[in-house]
């Protein structure tokens, strides 16, 4: 017997088109209502830093391209927890936004017993909207001229070298740390309450070196400290003659440079998500926010949605990996 393909009655037909036309309404639907009140950033730092700065610049934006009001609200402590805490508990219709160093994400699920929130679980990544490239400073009073003299001197058992951080589990300290464990030095921690005043010894040469971004642009332009490498994976833009640490001969520390990181609510809605990554991503190739990013050594990205969890995953599992043999005490 020969088959016949199955023919669709006319009023098959018209309730498939009907229920396709109904999806694509409710679909449209919910982005069209959205936002229907004010949407709020949630940030992980106070007020000042590169973080806040670079969320400001996607809340103008996305206020201007939603029509709509959108707000920072600084949450700082315990190294993000706190902002990303809120954020997992809050309603998933995408009006509260996480915005945060990908620290919180990555380096945090290892740090603490336990963490407020779940990475994977809690949060829908929407936007990488910039990379850190963490470049190493020192004050010029230390008297090294390359990333090659100054590692001999972290080698060097005769003086110890001190570097300071914006805190424990900190990029700033699991970079120091891993560069240390890749050379076989051993400075001496000293955590501070925030980068800032970190920065502040360090240009008082109360301590010899930190890793930073942002915070010592200023600073090394105007020669009050001396950049010796970025982490890389290539050089900064803003600072085209410093080279990398691989030119320095130290390899495989690009995970410790951690993203900028924005996030929702597991349960928000896929057209909500889709829309807020969408116009992130076009904010975030406009000519002012090019220019905030290269002026603060931050690096642009524009990664595709379908791989921002993978690479914050990536992340967190090199960072296990390094935590695992410096023995960070968790708290």
């Amino acid at each position: 017997m020969e088959f016949q393909p199955l023919k669709r009655s006319t009023t098959q037909r018209g309730l498939a088109t009907l229920f396709a036309a109904s999806s694509l309404l409710l679909w449209s639907g919910d982005s069209q209502a959205f936002p229907d009140r004010v949407v709020t950033i949630v940030t992980t730092v106070a007020a000042g830093g590169s973080i806040d700065a670079v969320a400001r610049t996607v809340a103008q934006g996305l206020g201007e391209e939603l029509k709509g009001t959108v707000i920072v609200e600084p949450r700082p402590g315990a190294g993000g927890n706190t902002a990303a805490s809120f954020v997992s508990k809050a309603p998933a219709d995408g009006h509260t936004i996480l915005f945060a160093a990908s620290s919180t994400l990555a380096i945090n699920p290892h740090l603490y017993k336990s963490p407020p929130f779940d990475a994977d679980s809690d949060f829908e990544i929407i936007a990488l909207p910039a990379r850190v490239n963490q470049i190493l400073v020192v004050n010029p009073k230390l008297g090294v001229s390359s990333a090659k003299d100054f590692i001999e001197r972290l080698k060097s058992t005769s003086s110890q070298l001190s570097y300071g951080t914006s805190g424990i589990g900190s990029l700033s300290h699991l970079t120091s740390e891993v560069l240390a464990l890749r050379t076989g030095g051993s400075p001496v921690h000293i955590p501070y309450r925030g980068i800032a005043p970190a920065m502040t010894d360090l240009l008082a040469a109360q301590i010899d070196f930190m890793f930073d971004s942002a915070t010592s642009i200023p600073n090394i332009k105007d020669g009050k400290l001396k950049a010796l490498a970025v982490v890389g994976p290539k050089r900064l833009a803003g600072l085209p003659d410093v080279p990398t640490l691989h030119e320095a001969g130290i390899t495989g520390m690009e995970f410790t440079n951690g993203w900028y990181v924005v996030a929702v609510p597991k349960a928000t809605p896929r057209a909500v998500v889709d829309l807020l990554s969408s116009k992130i991503r076009d904010i975030m190739k406009s000519d002012r926010s090019q220019k905030l990013i290269a002026d603060m050594g931050l690096e642009t990205t524009d990664v595709p949605a379908s791989e921002m969890t993978g690479i914050i995953a990536s992340d967190r599992r090199q960072v296990g990996e390094a935590l695992a043999t410096i023995k960070i005490e968790k708290y």
